[in-house]
């Protein structure tokens, strides 16, 4: 049985976040679960006493001190930080007839910016203590899908971030990726289309991030398929050229 830990979960109320906290759960973690909205958190486990549900908007810097004011109020430090809150767009980007700053600077903000900014704030919380933050990233991070360019953009470039920082550093970085494929959950229907092929449960996910955590695994792939898969596209790239034609024409 794994030692009870401290954890955060943003992005908590659904999908892969939900199923994380249903892990933490089982564990025994004191957790804190993090969304804009803890409906189905608040349903679910509104008996749990180790589980702090708390509103905010983390694509903002504002919510995410506010959130690191409370772990310091209430903890002094954080063993695992789950920064997997973010969300995606699909539409034909190229198609999109008005230009919007505000739109576009969003889905960075809470997909990129968020997980970085977190970064820094959890190195600070724990003032040498070790911790691990570890960072949804997805399959998209190395493909861009059709449909999803500005999604991809801003998971290749969490994944560009933490490829380069390791670089930068004497001293392990506590930072661990995660690269799903897509997810059997609200994901897709909030983003407007149907999950891609292939797919994964959320609960699936879960179970293969906090078995690579406890091996100490630095990059988490939790489809054995994508494994594979990416692999043999490195010597044959037609693979993935292939699989984009086929969901550009979705688009089109």
């Amino acid at each position: 049985m794994n030692k009870p830990q401290r954890v955060v979960v943003t992005g908590a109320n659904s999908g892969i976040g939900l199923a994380l906290i249903e892990q933490s759960i089982e564990r025994g973690d004191d957790i804190v679960a993090v969304d804009l909205k803890t409906d189905t958190l608040t349903l679910r486990y509104s008996h749990q006493a180790n589980l702090h549900n708390i509103q905010l908007d983390l694509s903002k810097p504002e919510g995410i001190d506010t959130l690191f004011d409370f772990l310091n109020e209430h903890w002094g430090y954080c063993d695992i930080f789950f920064a997997n809150a973010g969300f995606a767009y699909y539409e034909n980007f190229a198609n999109q007839a008005l230009p919007d700053w505000k739109r576009n600077e969003k889905i960075f903000s809470l997909n990129t910016l968020g997980p970085v900014y977190s970064w820094q704030k959890l190195k600070q919380l724990n003032s040498g203590r070790p911790a691990k933050i570890v960072m949804t990233a997805s399959a998209m991070a190395h493909i861009g899908l059709p449909g999803y360019a500005l999604y991809s953009a801003t998971k290749a470039a969490l994944h560009s971030f933490v490829n380069t920082l390791q670089w930068e550093s004497t001293q392990p970085t506590g930072i661990v990726m995660v690269y799903p494929i897509a997810t059997r959950s609200d994901f897709f229907n909030s983003a407007g289309s149907k999950a891609p092929f292939p797919s994964q449960s959320t609960q699936t996910v879960a179970r293969k991030i906090f078995k690579g955590l406890d091996k100490n695994k630095q990059r988490i792939y939790p489809s054995i398929l994508f494994k594979i898969y990416w692999r043999l596209a490195q010597w044959f790239p037609f693979l993935t050229t292939i699989y984009q034609k086929i969901e550009a024409k979705k688009i089109l």
